[in-house]
């Protein structure tokens, strides 16, 4: 039992992301115990941001993060980075750089053309 979980977290009025360029704003009530990932894949359908083991162990979950604090990207696990820590954050997931519809990144390209995955079973 987390007793922060059940207070009003409202701190903040608003919150504002950018994923993948895009920017958004929630209002400052929600769970701050949510993580990055949940928020990717259940708010924003990004669902390339897999949650496989939900410790950092795996690496199915990373994205590029930057901050205000910090304003060079750093890959970090967005399965243990709290929502509630990522205001004014910068964010890119793996469809943030490149797919199916648009052309895919380089970096993608040489993944797949290496038979490579990132299942995150491992």
């Amino acid at each position: 039992f987390f007793p922060w979980s059940t207070i009003s977290w409202s701190i903040m009025s608003k919150f504002t992301i950018f994923v993948n360029a895009e920017s958004h704003t929630l209002p400052g009530n929600f769970d701050p115990t949510r993580s990055l990932a949940s928020f990717l894949r259940s708010e924003l359908g990004l669902t390339g941001t897999k949650i496989g083991c939900h410790e950092g162990g795996c690496g199915a979950c990373t994205v590029l993060f930057t901050s205000p604090m910090s304003p060079s990207p750093v890959p970090i696990n967005a399965c243990l980075k709290l929502l509630s820590s990522c205001n004014l954050c910068h964010i890119l997931t793996t469809e943030g750089l490149g797919g199916s519809r648009t052309s895919f990144h380089d970096i993608q390209t040489a993944i797949a053309d290496g038979n490579g995955s990132q299942c995150g079973f491992c």
